[in-house]
């Protein structure tokens, strides 16, 4: 069951025994409450409903909340100082990462309409689903922003992705002016109750002038890239007979990894991500030189399959190069890879689905396969099927295109299809996409 709340109006208590003050630094502290209970009183409205704990503004793991409050921004806007503060208030973080314009994943530090600073912290409580050291799903993130109405505009882009791709699983936000707490959906609501607790109490020290103790397990700067190749079928959007290894790939990017020996008007390629990060709409673009250096031929590719290429994973499709081209296996081809990040600005608009696959079959040449729709949306046609084949010795031979039979599939619902598949065809490799809206 998902929830939807309004705003409320959380009482902030501080907690004046926990940290050494001076009567004067006391004395500020409690007219700064006397001011934010002040604000938030102001702001009450008949449908807004004011509580005494900060439980009542949490949320069950399967929503995506905004919880905010009308307390003005802190002076001390920056993130691993929330993040000391947070720890010195008795939250279970075990390191954070704070990152930089260089290192930022997002490519949103310092940019126009991004944050001000960002850092990534582990909660002990939960264990990450991600591949790379301080991901949100293991602990949470904070994210400063110049202004609430950023923080505000960042939670909405992030809680409607997260609704429209609803395998990429769900997250808590909690919101004070511009900072935004982003936290892993592993955690229960009274676990977020005390963040946001910790949060207010932190804040109100920063905005007195009180630096709460440095953390004593800091990473500086993000991990460096250390991604595995992983095995052909380990997305769940990928699957088939196929058990042989592939090439891993170059280190911290994405790139061409095997070439199909069905060599025509189009060229067979495999694509494996080394990146730290899952992307999205992969293409690969082409040059074709023959034995003697001279340019014969460009093309592009007609997208890979899966759409979502998780860290160490692949796709696999073809780049056409057109119906006249001359090229043999004696061509040699440079690639270009091109991606999006599934984090990135243009992602909200995403609108290809993957499908997974439920039962695959050979008949004769044919490739029978069954695709589940296991988004939270109905999708519609054309539905895209792949088949990469291989030869005994595992060499990539050709990969193979053909369209599913429904017009539509439902939530839950599945696509069946039928694809001719290459006559070197020992093993393979099946995949599929449809579209919303």
């Amino acid at each position: 069951m998902s929830y939807r709340l309004v705003p409320v109006v959380v009482a902030l208590t501080l907690v004046f025994a926990a940290c050494s003050t001076t009567d004067t630094e006391t004395e500020m502290l409690r007219e700064r409450v006397a001011e934010l209970e002040a604000a938030q009183a102001s702001t009450t409205t008949a449908a807004e409903t004011t509580v005494s704990t900060p439980a009542a503004t949490t949320a069950p793991a399967d929503s995506t909340t905004t919880s905010s409050t009308s307390s003005p921004e802190p002076i001390g806007k920056n993130a691993e100082r929330i993040i000391e503060g947070l720890a010195a208030q008795g939250a279970p973080i075990t390191g954070y990462v704070a990152y930089t314009a260089a290192t930022d994943p997002n490519e949103l530090l310092g940019r126009p309409g991004g944050y001000n600073s960002k850092a990534n912290f582990a909660d002990e409580r939960v264990e990450s689903r991600g591949t790379e050291p301080f991901e949100v799903t293991g602990g949470g993130s904070i994210e400063v922003y110049e202004t609430s109405s950023g923080a505000t505009g960042r939670a909405r882009y992030i809680r409607d992705l997260l609704d429209s791709v609803g395998f990429l699983g769900n997250e808590y936000h909690i919101q004070r002016g511009g900072v935004l707490v982003r936290l892993s959906e592993g955690l229960v609501p009274e676990d977020v109750a005390e963040y946001e607790q910790w949060l207010d109490d932190a804040l109100a020290e920063l905005e007195a002038g009180i630096r709460p103790p440095a953390f004593e397990t800091v990473e500086t700067s993000a991990p460096v890239d250390d991604v595995e190749a992983r095995s052909p079928d380990s997305s769940a959007f990928v699957a088939g007979t196929f058990d042989g290894v592939l090439s891993e790939g170059e280190a911290a990017s994405v790139s061409v990894i095997e070439q199909g020996t069905e060599i025509g008007s189009s060229v067979p390629v495999i694509v494996r991500n080394m990146t730290s990060e899952s992307i999205i709409r992969v293409e690969v673009a082409g040059i074709a030189r023959d034995s003697d250096g001279t340019l014969i031929a460009s093309g592009s590719s007609q997208g890979l399959k899966p759409n979502l290429i998780a860290p160490g994973e692949i796709a696999f499709g073809y780049v056409y190069f057109g119906y006249e081209s001359t090229l043999d296996s004696s061509s040699v081809i440079e690639y270009s890879v091109a991606y999006e990040s599934l984090t990135g600005n243009g992602a909200q608009y995403e609108n290809i689905r993957d499908l997974t696959p439920i039962e695959w079959t050979r008949s004769g040449r044919n490739i029978v396969v069954l695709l589940s729709n296991d988004s939270n949306e109905a999708l519609s046609g054309p539905f895209s099927v792949y088949v990469a084949c291989f030869a005994p010795d595992g060499t990539l031979t050709d990969v193979a295109q053909d369209f599913g039979d429904n017009d539509t599939a439902g939530a839950g619902s599945t696509v069946s299809a039928q694809v001719r598949a290459a006559d070197a065809c020992d093993s393979f490799l099946v995949a599929g996409s449809g579209y919303t809206g």
